[in-house]
């Protein structure tokens, strides 16, 4: 059976040698079916935002506190959620990402990037 191809993109905020995911989108390449999903950072990091603030006005300008529909934690659930949103079974998806540093960060949920 063809793999289905998806591409995924992420944007997050570093904080010492983690990457908090703040916010996953992802493409199928056949039928252009997309959506962007968002993730709430815990007010308990607010003792970093003037890092985050920081790192945001170098790269991509989002708001670390802004609320999400998601949890932080919840990155493996939503790489869950795409697969289903694409009728498929998981071993039948491809994901792909721009960038080692990207790849390596989604793997950490699971999937084979």
């Amino acid at each position: 059976m063809p793999c289905r191809e998806v591409v995924l993109d992420c944007e997050w905020f570093v904080l010492g040698r983690h990457r908090l995911i703040k916010q996953l989108s992802f493409c199928d390449v056949r039928t252009h079916m997309s959506h962007l999903y968002k993730f709430s950072i815990p007010r308990c990091y607010s003792v970093h935002a003037a890092e985050f603030r920081k790192h945001a006005a170098h790269s991509h300008v989002l708001l670390w506190s802004a609320p999400g529909e998601y949890c932080r934690s919840m990155v493996d659930h939503v790489i869950k959620d795409i697969v289903c949103r694409l009728d498929e079974e998981e071993a039948n998806v491809c994901f792909w990402t721009k960038g080692v540093e990207k790849a390596a960060i989604l793997k950490t949920y699971g999937p084979d990037v």
